[in-house]
């Protein structure tokens, strides 16, 4: 065990230089905005994938899942965090990418599709 476990410390991993997970983030309204209107969308049948490429040296991603389709928040946030681990590994660089879920479906067909577009997103 670490000592800061052994003196019963708050214990945090540490995460590669310079890196926040808020960074990978869509966050603001009008970046959303900028990406549905003006970057390109690929569809499936549950999702809708919109990409731009931004100003920035990474990318950045963002998820809206309505209340309405997928009712209860676990279901939500389990498509989330899905989503936001396959953004992670796909490792697309200088992007700003909005999924939209459009469509509800089976709980164990999210996961492959949402794969499914982020290998059809060009490089």
């Amino acid at each position: 065990m670490l000592e800061e476990q052994k003196e019963g410390k708050n214990f945090l991993p540490r995460l590669a230089e310079g890196f926040k997970a808020s960074d990978m983030r869509l966050s603001e309204p009008d970046d959303f905005k900028r990406t549905l209107k003006k970057g390109k969308k690929i569809r499936s049948e549950c999702f809708e994938l919109f990409f731009k490429e931004n100003e920035l040296d990474h990318s950045r991603f963002g998820v809206n899942i309505a209340k309405r389709l997928v009712g209860k928040s676990t279901e939500r946030n389990k498509i989330k965090r899905a989503a936001r681990e396959i953004f992670r590994k796909s490792k697309k660089c200088n992007m700003d990418i909005v999924l939209l879920l459009r469509r509800a479906s089976e709980k164990n067909k999210y996961k492959e599709e949402i794969e499914a577009l982020f290998k059809k997103i060009e490089t």
